[in-house]
């Protein structure tokens, strides 16, 4: 190999390996962007309505499904890299009502694949959580959206069940029974 051969591999190695590195600077602005901004720019781009709580990385915005409305909000938690997502049903439990939402929520909960709902015993507050730890990934729109989805359609399959628990004296079961007919559509 000549000198000119070996000078002319070196450029393009060097030439490689700068256009590696600066895609690697790329991807850890992306990495490093904040949660927070991820998700308002997000909202903004899908022409979501959102309010921002001022000391807090917490963002707030209204959700309309088949069977209700609801707030959602998405709490980061910038130096885990961590996002939560939470619908809040519209409804509190009253205090005699808890065990009935709480079997229910156990039972839905059973087999979930994404997410889990919670209940506050104090407060009778229902809400469904979704998360992701980032740890070192990028994160971007599609995770977002994906998130989103699992919790958005969870809170509006079983939202008529909770209606239901707390304003009739329907058993937990036999709710659940109904839902889940009506997903296969018995």
């Amino acid at each position: 190999m000549s000198t000119e051969q070996t000078v002319n591999q070196i450029v393009d190695l060097s030439e490689q390996l700068e256009n590696t590195q600066t895609s690697i600077s790329e991807q850890q602005e992306s990495r490093n962007a904040p949660i927070f901004n991820i998700i308002t720019s997000f909202l903004q781009a899908n022409n979501l309505q959102f309010a921002k709580a001022e000391d807090v990385t917490i963002l707030w915005f209204r959700v309309k499904g088949t069977n209700g409305e609801w707030t959602c909000y998405a709490y980061s938690k910038e130096l885990e890299r961590q996002l939560v997502l939470y619908s809040v049903f519209p409804y509190k439990a009253k205090p005699y009502k808890l065990p009935a939402i709480a079997e229910f929520i156990a039972r839905v909960n059973y087999d979930m694949m994404l997410g889990n709902f919670e209940l506050n015993f104090d407060t009778g507050e229902i809400r469904y959580k979704t998360s992701i730890d980032l740890g070192i990934h990028i994160f971007e729109h599609t995770m977002l959206q994906g998130l989103m989805e699992a919790n958005f359609a969870s809170m509006d399959t079983y939202f008529e069940g909770f209606m239901k628990i707390i304003y009739s004296n329907i058993s937990p079961e036999e709710v659940l029974t109904a839902i889940e007919c009506e997903l296969d559509a018995c």
